[in-house]
């Protein structure tokens, strides 16, 4: 018997909804439910026995702690349809949806199978036999063709990645490719190719001659190309611009780094794929992190928000659903978590969205000094927090202890300002 596996009984009864299962090993007694039941690990006929409502038969399955963790593999590659009688719609539509699935996923592996290998050696466009054959994953379907094919398929400038049949198997193949030129250099006589390490769209590194010019700045350049440049004077690195929209959208929804985006897309690469390793390709977390990222999102803010140019136009700071309401509604809190430490650095530009979301902190540290804090009798419920001499041996570290803002009453934000001492107690 296999490693991690065990003969026990397996007891079963059929209840109305779900399938409940009693399993007995060394003399205890263990219930699970299931929605439906694995045909494919029980012998159904292994002497199975009737007594009352229950059926007892011998069967073989895995170790329990496997089973609670979802640990469990099948001997087959799918699950066998569901034949569990239905109880109302919904679970009607999810075993037919289950059935579905099952019938279509063992079409599904094997057809993706079949593209993984070259069945003959013919070029699929031009019909001649040819050793060396090649495809490419970018395009629509994957038809293996010859090297001239492909050529003619991609002679304008692309980020497409292929592969060359090699050993039995597709792997990685990085052609020459032509320059990339703009018309706009035609007539110039001060141009120049220049290597660039691209970062696509789906984070593939890609080494491509394009032509710049001394009349134009290379970053303008690229731009045109819709690259970001990761520095703003000879940039040697760029990415792809919806490579750093993907970026910025789950920054905004999924909280996600910066450093686990960029393990992300070395985990997004297939197995086989041959990755250009250079010094800039190796290094596109600090190259992110160089203000590239903050700057390319300041310039996605003002290409969807034209205020600079139009300024009764929407900013983006005001909550669209108010309006509806007669009366608004804020909520206002602090946030402690939201420090800075004194020696964390300096404001080396101003704000760039200054005056939208928080108000002038010069402003806010005048109020503070004007205020005046009447003083509180010492007791044993003395407000801890809003002692003043508490306060600045906690926060004599800190430059900004806290974030003070204002929400409406659709969540969206409103008003913010920084704390620099810790919470005080005000009789108003």
């Amino acid at each position: 018997m296999p490693t991690g596996k065990k003969r026990i009984d397996v007891s079963y009864k059929e209840k109305k909804g779900a399938m409940h299962f009693v399993v007995r090993q060394s003399g205890k007694k263990t219930t699970m439910t299931k929605s439906y039941t694995p045909l494919s690990m029980i012998d159904e006929t292994a002497g199975a026995t009737d007594k009352d409502d229950y059926k007892t038969i011998n069967a073989e399955v895995v170790n329990i702690e496997q089973e609670r963790n979802g640990n469990v593999q099948l001997n087959n590659e799918h699950e066998t349809p569901v034949t569990i009688e239905p109880k109302n719609n919904y679970a009607k539509a999810k075993i037919q949806r289950l059935n579905h699935w099952s019938e279509i996923c063992k079409k599904l592996v094997s057809a993706a199978k079949e593209k993984e290998a070259v069945v003959n050696f013919k070029c699929q466009d031009c019909g001649t036999e040819k050793v060396d054959l090649f495809r490419c994953l970018d395009c629509i379907s994957w038809p293996v063709i010859c090297e001239s094919c492909l050529e003619i398929r991609h002679q304008f400038p692309h980020l497409h990645v292929f592969e060359k049949w090699m050993h039995g198997a597709f792997i990685g193949y990085a052609p020459p490719t032509k320059p990339w030129k703009g018309r706009k250099h035609d007539m110039c006589t001060t141009d120049y190719m220049k290597d660039i390490v691209v970062i696509d769209d789906k984070g593939r590194q890609h080494l491509r001659t394009i032509q710049f010019c001394s009349c134009e700045e290379e970053a303008i350049t690229l731009l045109s190309y819709n690259l970001w440049p990761a520095s703003p004077k000879t940039p040697h690195l760029a990415f792809h611009i919806d490579l750093l929209r993907w970026l910025n959208g789950l920054l905004l929804e999924c909280h996600v780094s910066v450093k686990g985006f960029s393990e992300a897309l070395k985990a997004r690469q297939p197995k086989l794929y041959k990755m250009l390793v250079t010094k800039e390709g190796e290094e596109i977390y600090k190259s992110l992190m160089a203000e590239t990222i903050h700057q390319f999102r300041q310039f996605v803010y003002q290409m969807d928000y034209l205020t600079n140019n139009f300024p009764d136009l929407d900013d983006g700071c005001t909550c669209p659903a108010c309006f509806e309401t007669e009366t608004s509604i804020f909520c206002f809190d602090a946030d402690f978590q939201l420090v800075r430490k004194s020696s964390s650095g300096n404001h080396w530009l101003e704000p760039k969205h200054k005056d939208n979301f928080f108000v002038q902190q010069e402003l806010v540290d005048d109020f503070i000094k004007k205020y005046d804090t009447p003083k509180i009798e010492k007791e044993c419920s003395d407000f801890q927090a809003g002692n003043d001499l508490r306060s600045k041996a906690k926060n004599k570290k800190l430059s900004e202890t806290a974030v003070f803002g204002a929400t409406s009453g659709h969540d969206y934000p409103q008003k913010f300002f920084s704390l620099k001492h810790g919470e005080k107690l005000v009789i108003l």
